[in-house]
């Protein structure tokens, strides 16, 4: 559980960094140099769900729409992992005790 925070801070630092360098559309995209970034695994993850979009000449901008959208999918995600943890644990209690 521990890495999948670690990853969700560096998706939000992603993320504020090109909303920090005001790269949230195609007249606006810049290059990763100019936004602070490099081609990591974090970059490459979000341009595949289309939370990244390339706008040609190695320019690219952040789709907030589609960054909302990647943001909520992962919150729900942790939620029902914590509660099948939680679930899990309450078994193993009753079961043990």
């Amino acid at each position: 559980m521990f890495e999948a925070g670690i990853i969700a801070a560096a998706i939000k630092k992603v993320m504020r960094r090109f909303r920090q360098a005001g790269a949230t559309s195609p007249a606006t995209a810049q290059s990763l140099p100019e936004i602070g970034l490099r081609r990591s695994m974090i970059f490459r993850r979000l341009l595949a769900r289309g939370v990244v979009v390339h706008a040609g000449n190695d320019r690219y901008y952040l789709d907030e729409d589609a960054a909302k959208a990647f943001v909520e999918q992962l919150r729900v995600k942790g939620f029902v992992a914590g509660g099948i943890a939680l679930v899990l644990f309450v078994i193993w209690w009753v079961v043990w005790r």
